[in-house]
Formats: C-alpha cells, structure tokens, sequence
C-alpha cells in the first residue's frame, strides 16, 4: 500500500501507516501550520545613514505542524489502550532526517496533498478523561523541507536518439524530439505556487548527458562520462547530487557552465540530450509544489 492510500475523503490524515480524522477513531480538533507559511528567514538589511533598508532574498524556515486528537471508540479498556498505543508508535521519533515520513491529507476542494516530516513533540496524557476512555493527544511535527507538495507524482520520459515512440506522458503535456542526439523535450507542469524540486534517471547507453531548463537558459551536463547499458545516474534537484548506480557521486564531471534550476510555477520545458546517438532515456519526476495549502 502505498503512502496517502488510507485517506478516502476529506479531513482525513495519514502518517506513519496510521489514518487520523473524520470516521476514524481519533478525532481530529485542531491542525495548524498547513495554510500559513512558516517564519520566513530574510536577508535584507538597514541602509546604513539612510532611510529604509537593502531588499535580501527571503527564505522559508522550517514548518511546523500541531495536531490536536481524541482517542474515542466507545470501546472496553483494552481495545482503547490499543488506539492510544498505535498513536504513540505512529507518532514516535525519527532519529535519522533522511528518514523522514510523508504526512497526507486532504481537505475540501483539493486532492491529497503530503508534507515530508518528523515527529518533535506528542502529549497523550494520562488524567480524568484517560480514566473515562477519552484520550487526548498533542503531536508536533517538524517539517525542515517547508513546501507542501502533491500526494501523486508526475513524471515524463524521454529518449533523444529516436524520433518516433520513446516517449510517454501524461496526457495533458505534449511533448515534441529532436533529432539524432539533438535531444527530446517535454513539457512540465508545476501547477503549484513554489519552485518544484526534481528528481532525473537516466539509463544507458547515455555518452556526456545533457538536462535543459529551456525558459531559465540553465542547463546541468556532464563530461567524460558514459551511462553504459544496465547502468543508471540520478540527478537529485534538491539535494544537489548525481549518483551513479545509487552509491557512486558523479557531480564532480559537472562542466563549469552548468546551473541547478527549480521547475517554477506553470509550464517547463525539459530537454534531454547527449553528446552522441543512444538508446539511453531520461525519466524526469516531480509533484506540484505549494508555499502552503
């Protein structure tokens, strides 16, 4: 079962293997920290002598996400200290960041959404209301990667040495090749209001593989390298990496022109392209990406 497939309807909350809210036993009082951006980190500075200030980039913080929940079920003592037992396993500590678990969720007039965090903080005390099989929890989530992005990924698939067939999309992007190793295209859409990380596989046989951002101009190729057939090379936007085989860090061969580039709200064009005529692809992925819900 995959991540979000638990959350059937609206003010439904899946995390951990665990779904929270409308008809489940842990009723759902309060959620903050999905619609509102959280502290922003600014670079501007005070004009020195002068009146006003020096405009700096601004900078999303880090997210943090409070959920409010009863434990009610009706039921005897043991099947509560059941409910009350999953809530604290699902919301437990992740030590490791890079285990971060994807938080889904759908409210009205939107598809499922996720937002990929941690668990800092859960209260599930025990008082009057535990004595009654009434349990109350406070849950804290902390998500360092701010954005809130679609449950369902997108994706599209190009391969530069064909002009016929090689790729498939879903159906509302058209995409148009090239010629020979001029490279394939296709378009992308971001129909969020943040700039979407991405995440590239290519496969061989893929001489010196070239990605083009077409509107910023940005593009990230590599020398002196072969993707050989059996053989894949990950390019990861927001981590800034490029992985061979998943182990081997490959972004040293980066030329020096080359430029990481987001795709950013509305229509991207990516091209795929190589040095010389292959049968390689490129699968290029991402998820609508929003400042907030």
């Amino acid at each position: 079962m995959a991540d979000g497939d638990l959350v059937v309807q609206d003010f439904q909350y899946e995390y951990n293997g665990l779904i929270v809210g409308a008809f489940t036993p842990f009723e759902v009082q309060e959620i903050t920290g999905l619609d509102s951006l959280p502290n922003v980190r600014s670079g501007s500075v005070e004009r020195f002598g002068q009146h006003g200030g020096v405009g700096g980039r601004h900078y999303q913080g880090i997210r943090l996400i409070h959920l409010s929940t009863d434990i009610y079920d009706g039921l005897d003592d043991t099947q509560f200290a059941l409910r009350r037992k999953e809530l604290q396993e699902a919301y437990a500590v992740i030590e490791d960041p890079a285990a971060v678990k994807p938080f889904v969720y759908q409210h009205p007039g939107r598809s499922k959404m996720r937002v990929y965090c941690r668990c800092v903080d859960r209260v599930t005390p025990t008082d009057r209301m535990f004595s009654l099989r009434y349990g109350q929890a406070d849950i804290r989530l902390e998500a360092s990667d701010p954005w809130i992005y679609s449950n369902t990924e997108k994706s599209i698939i190009a391969s530069p040495g064909t002009t016929t067939g090689g790729l498939t999309f879903p159906l509302d992007f058209p995409l148009v090749f090239g010629v020979g190793s001029s490279g394939g295209s296709g378009a992308a859409l971001n129909a969020g209001t943040a700039p979407a990380p991405w995440t590239a596989t290519i496969t061989g046989s893929t001489p010196n593989p070239k990605i083009t951002h077409v509107e910023s101009g940005k593009w990230l190729e590599l020398t002196g390298l072969t993707v050989d057939v059996g053989q894949t090379l990950v390019f990861d936007s927001k981590e800034r990496s490029i992985l061979l085989n998943g182990t081997a860090s490959r972004r040293g061969l980066l030329t020096p022109a080359s430029a990481w580039f987001a795709l950013q709200p509305g229509n991207n064009t990516i091209q795929f392209s190589s040095s010389g005529v292959t049968t390689g692809q490129l699968t290029f992925n991402w998820r609508d990406t929003y400042w907030s819900d």
